[in-house]
């Protein structure tokens, strides 16, 4: 493979605080590389400095455009509401929290400092970084002071654009011009096991290197398809699982944050999760892909008013198909609220096709929220054929959720631990209906579940209609369930 074949291959991953590298001796054992015992040929080892030499010129042509970001915080007085849920001081003698408690003091933080990477994208001085790096720990409010330096040396003081949370995406920005820049690139092709190398300038190391594979596809000579974001770590050490976030989410934010100061988000309004095997039994979609419709996070939402339902499947959205949820996301996402966006899914072996008018996630404060109820009294009647225990819904219990009289539906008392409903019924979630298989048989009282259920045998599917209350709102959501007797 020619030395341009191996640079159209490689891309840059990363541009991140990650420190680490790779090495190969001069004096390496051959035969752990396959090679004989006897010195290798010039064919033989050409491969492997072709591949150095890529890794060469992409690390030259990138790195000048890598930066070094510090970032200071003044201590800060902290009142005793803003302290935690025990109102406890900080900072103060083990055994004393009480005595200073007392007094309300406010409490003085320390300064704070840390150092992270970013890339200049923009001439004119645009630097893209991650969102953890220019905020406090809060990642909500900004770092007092943002220094960036370069290669050259040369130092900036910068200014935060625009910063997101939820994809951990910041804008900072310098003045001046003509500064090296990193292409971007487009991860939408990428795929697992090509090379990428991950390239960062942290903790005043003036720049780090490294190669690996991850999800990638090379296009051109340095472009950027991902931002590192996170080690997953048992020990606490740069060492677990890395995540990076895509360039075309990371670019799409970052052009959000340039030309309106803030991320909007575009949404559908629904509550999903990944298809289980139940789910696409039932839904009639014959592999096990897609996003179920779980429910609706308020009662008016673009999804609702278009027409999906909780036990839906989505299986592509703007003509493209969809696997699981951060597909389904990443396709959102390339939109702006106010655009359509046709779905398409499965509901019960039919196909249904959507076109739902996103709306801003922001613009809706309605959120599902946990509320406290009395717990059920009783063990309830045990259906060991779904994995849980139900009983009769009180009217002690349906005044607190505001249920309308009369009650409807059975409540689920109990779940069994490593039944079939572990993890999708919980307690206090009420059963209205069984809606598959047809005909659908709507659920009273107990007896009526226990004749339902009746009627199936072991490895059936059954979808039930289910109300939760503990939730805000009043919406149903799907369960789908496999029997297990």
């Amino acid at each position: 493979m020619s030395l341009g074949t191996q640079r159209a291959r490689l891309y840059v991953a990363a541009i991140t605080a990650f420190v680490g590298g790779l090495i190969v001796a001069s004096g390496m054992n051959w035969t752990k590389l396959g090679f004989a015992q006897s010195r290798p040929s010039a064919a033989q080892v050409q491969p492997i400095a072709e591949a150095s030499n890529a890794f060469v010129a992409i690390a030259n042509n990138v790195t000048p455009a890598v930066v070094s970001i510090e970032v200071f915080s003044a201590a800060r007085s902290t009142p005793s509401s803003q302290r935690g849920r025990s109102g406890a001081p900080q900072n103060v003698p083990p055994g004393m929290e009480d005595f200073f408690r007392q007094f309300d003091i406010p409490q003085q933080s320390r300064p704070t400092r840390g150092q992270g990477s970013g890339f200049i994208v923009t001439s004119n001085g645009y630097i893209l970084t991650n969102n953890h790096v220019v905020t406090n720990s809060d990642r909500e409010t900004i770092a007092d002071k943002v220094t960036v330096r370069m290669m050259d040396h040369r130092v900036f003081t910068a200014k935060v654009v625009g910063h997101d949370r939820t994809t951990d995406v910041a804008v900072i920005k310098i003045d001046g011009g003509n500064f090296p820049t990193v292409s971007l690139g487009n991860d939408v092709s990428s795929r697992i096991g090509e090379w990428v190398l991950a390239i960062g300038n942290p903790l005043g190391l003036e720049n780090t290197v490294t190669a690996g594979i991850i999800s990638a596809k090379g296009r051109s000579l340095g472009d950027l398809i991902g931002i590192n974001s996170a080690i997953a770590s048992p020990t606490g050490y740069n060492a677990g699982y890395g995540f990076a976030i895509p360039i075309t989410l990371a670019k799409r934010v970052m052009d959000e944050i340039i030309a309106h100061g803030k991320v909007r988000i575009p949404a559908l309004g629904i509550g999903i999760d990944d298809v289980s095997q139940e789910d696409a039994a039932v839904a009639g979609v014959k592999d096990i892909r897609g996003v179920l419709v779980r429910n609706f996070p308020s009662d008016d939402t673009p999804a609702k008013r278009a027409g999906l339902q909780p036990g839906d499947v989505i299986i592509t959205a703007d003509g493209q198909p969809v696997d699981r949820v951060s597909t389904l996301q990443r396709i959102v996402r390339s939109h702006n609220p106010g655009e359509t966006i046709d779905i398409e899914a499965m509901r019960y072996g039919q196909r249904k096709n959507f076109r739902v008018t996103l709306m801003d996630a922001d613009a809706d404060p309605k959120v599902a929220s946990a509320t406290t109820r009395t717990a059920p009294s009783g063990g309830g009647i045990a259906h060991p054929a779904l994995g849980i225990s139900v009983a009769p819904v009180s009217t002690e219990l349906a005044a607190q959720a505001r249920m309308p009289m009369p009650v409807r539906g059975v409540m689920v008392s109990d779940v069994i631990p490593g039944g079939p409903a572990e993890d999708k019924l919980f307690r206090y979630d009420v059963i209205t209906e069984l809606l598959y298989p047809a005909p659908s048989r709507t659920i009273n009282t107990t007896g009526d579940l226990q004749q339902a259920l009746g009627r199936l045998k072991n490895g059936d599917y059954v979808s039930l209609k289910v109300f939760s209350l503990q939730g805000a709102t009043r919406d149903p959501r799907i369960v789908n369930l496999q029997i297990d007797r």
